[in-house]
């Protein structure tokens, strides 16, 4: 398993910086990953650059503390979900969607 970013995540925690400063911990321990290239020319948001990713014929998972990602990329059949629940990282069930892929997938390979 490889930890990755991309250089619109980057992008977005630069500005967000410039509005809270306490975002700096999080831009560095960010810049310390290799950076996924996305193919966006001009950055997007991060939410948008992940969901982009995770959409296409991709083996990624997705690891946020974002509410509202998490809950889009549950949508998504066959992405897994990490977050920190305390000081523990977490790995999501699998969510309804995926499950239903998988039996889908399953019934058509027999």
């Amino acid at each position: 398993v490889k930890l990755l970013t991309t250089a619109c995540c980057i992008k977005e925690l630069e500005q967000l910086r410039e509005l809270n400063p306490s975002v700096y911990g999080a831009l560095q321990i960010t810049k310390q990953f290799p950076v996924y290239k996305c193919g966006h020319k001009s950055a997007v948001s991060g939410q948008e650059c992940i969901l982009s990713l995770v959409s296409g014929d991709t083996h990624l998972m997705v690891a946020t503390q974002d509410d509202s990602l998490r809950s889009k990329v549950r949508a998504i059949p066959g992405v897994p979900l990490l977050y920190l629940h305390g000081n523990c990282p977490t790995l999501e069930k699998p969510s309804g969607l995926t499950s239903k892929f998988v039996n889908k997938t399953s019934e058509e390979k027999l």
